[in-house]
């Protein structure tokens, strides 16, 4: 039988479903990278904890796509009640060091060390995205305070399914006469709503009785490690399982089947092909 060339977790195309609209306070304490290329002061701990609320958005795919205007509350408090002298927070759209949005947090009156800004954007509800949120003070000297920094997700709902455009396998497999020989299945797989949106690519295999060739289906990766899952370049979008026969295999006939998942559930379409092991 067909015998996984490199082991990888199989990973279940299991339906992802968005129920909450909106989660509760998160607390993120303090982190030392800051925003730019500033200097920094040697005070590295004058800014102690920021949270954000809403702590994470998670669209309802019961409802129609449409678009939502998000208001983020953001706090800081500073380790011992210390006055900051231009506190400020940015926004950045995780991968990208683009500012999305930027602003001045301001004193809280009558509680010492406590600073609050807000931020707004509007977004259509099947998004799927990460916002890196930062604070951090700026002296008079132009030198940045430690700065805390959390992540906003953002869980739309899939309009549309994943697309498979090929499915390339073997078709006839001479068999070796001693060893193995390495078969490469691959499976190129876009989603129209971003890639980042693909749950997962699979392979199943049958042989001529029917019969599944291992406990489930294989996953096909794309994750460029040519020693683990075989794949040849990350990010091409070229999904990749390589498998092994030896000569203990017997001629026979296969049935492959592919297709992608989604982190909604949506399936793309199943491609077929067939591949067919004789002796040499």
């Amino acid at each position: 039988m067909l015998q996984s060339a490199y082991f990888t977790p199989l990973k279940s195309a299991i339906a992802f479903f968005a129920v909450i609209c909106l989660s509760s306070l998160i607390l993120i304490t303090a982190c030392d990278s800051g925003p730019g290329a500033t200097s920094f002061t040697n005070n590295t701990n004058l800014l102690k904890q920021i949270t954000i609320q809403p702590g994470e958005i998670v669209f309802d795919p019961e409802q129609t796509i449409s678009d939502t205007t998000i208001t983020v509350l953001i706090r800081v408090e500073t380790a011992a009640g210390e006055t900051l002298t231009a506190p400020q927070f940015r926004v950045e759209r995780d991968g990208s060091n683009q500012i999305f949005r930027e602003g001045q947090l301001q004193a809280l009156p009558n509680q010492s060390g406590q600073y609050e800004g807000s931020f707004a954007f509007t977004v259509p509800t099947n998004t799927f995205a990460e916002l890196k949120i930062f604070a951090f003070d700026v002296f008079e000297d132009g030198k940045l305070s430690n700065t805390l920094n959390t992540r906003l997700s953002l869980t739309g709902f899939a309009s549309e399914p994943p697309l498979i455009e090929f499915f390339n396998s073997p078709d006839e497999v001479v068999l070796p006469a001693e060893g193995d020989k390495l078969l490469r299945f691959e499976s190129k797989v876009t989603h129209p709503q971003g890639n980042s949106l693909i749950e997962g690519v699979f392979l199943e295999i049958f042989d001529s009785s029917g019969s599944r060739i291992g406990e489930g289906p294989f996953s096909m990766l794309d994750d460029g490690n040519t020693d683990e899952s075989g794949d040849l370049e990350a990010g091409d979008n070229i999904f990749t399982r390589v498998l092994t026969v030896s000569s203990t295999n017997q001629p026979d006939s296969f049935s492959l089947f592919s297709y992608a998942v989604d982190r909604q559930g949506l399936s793309s379409d199943t491609l077929f092909s067939t591949m067919t092991f004789v002796l040499p």
